[in-house]
Parts: C-alpha cells; structure tokens; sequence
C-alpha cells in the first residue's frame, strides 16, 4: 500500500485498485475554497447534512471522500436547484459512495442520484444517457468533479512539498 497526501506535515499516499487515490485531510477553511462557499452557507450545510453535524469549529477534519462528495452535493444544490434540507436528509449514501467507492471506477462514471429516496449508484457513461430523461433521477458528473479535485490536491500538494 503506497499513501499520497499531507496530514500533520506527513506525507502519504496509498494507491486504490489501478488508481491513484488520494487520501488527504482537509480542514475547514481548504474545504471553504475548495468548494467556494462562504463560511455561513457551509455552517448551514453542515448542521443539514448529517454526517457532519458533528464536525464544528475550524479544527474540523474532513477527507478527500467527503470533499468529493460535498462537490457532488453542491452540483445537486447548484444545478438542480435542490434545498440543501432535502439533500442533507437523504445523501448519506452518496456520501458513503464517495468515501469508499474506488476513485478509478468513478473517474469514467456518474453517479445516478434518485431525488425521491436519496439512492445512488454508480454508471457508465452509456447508462447515464438512458437516465438523462428520467425526472426523479438526476446523474451526477462525479468524473468530472473528481479530476477538478485531483487538480487542485496536485497542486497543493505540489505546493508544499516544493516551499
């Protein structure tokens, strides 16, 4: 097992399957901008999404998984105009999915979210076409905001391995 990222000025890294999985912990304040959420709206997400209503305080420590996930539950919010309420009930879990799920699967994939119970499941890009017409199911572009944050933990990383 072979581990990628910065924790406590360490650095780690550990490869999932044929990918490269970054395992980093983000604080509050780099899911902030990771994100681009003011600190009010990610209080109030916070308290919403239960999974981490736990988490308080800048000290919160929070995984490349939920990150992800919580770029994915923005997507929801942003794109599809859903309460952050409705989400936050009932993403658990996608927000396991993104926890757990190896990243190289999810690289070619959306992730199929049922608006109705929350489900979630993750597809090829064929199968996503067929889901495209559905009104209760929405696909997530869980590929295309993995590599966004694959980027942006490169160059972090990057950034302070080489200052």
């Amino acid at each position: 097992m072979i581990l990628i990222g910065i924790f406590n000025d360490t650095v780690w890294y550990r490869r999932h399957s044929e990918s490269l999985e970054f395992a980093m912990a983000f604080r509050q304040a780099e899911v902030l901008n990771e994100l681009q959420l003011s600190r009010a709206t990610f209080c109030n997400w916070r308290r919403a999404i239960h999974a981490f209503a736990g988490r308080t305080g800048a000290g919160a420590i929070y995984s490349s998984g939920d990150v992800l996930a919580l770029k994915a539950i923005k997507f929801l919010v942003a794109n599809r105009e859903m309460r952050i309420s409705k989400v936050g009930a009932q993403c658990g879990p996608l927000i396991d999915l993104c926890r757990y799920e190896n990243w190289g699967k999810l690289r070619n994939a959306g992730v199929v979210y049922d608006q109705r119970t929350g489900a979630v499941e993750a597809v090829s890009e064929e199968a996503q076409r067929k889901v495209r017409g559905s009104y209760t199911e929405v696909t997530i572009p869980v590929g295309e905001l993995l590599s966004e944050l694959e980027a942006n933990m490169n160059r972090d990383l990057h950034d302070r391995v080489c200052s």
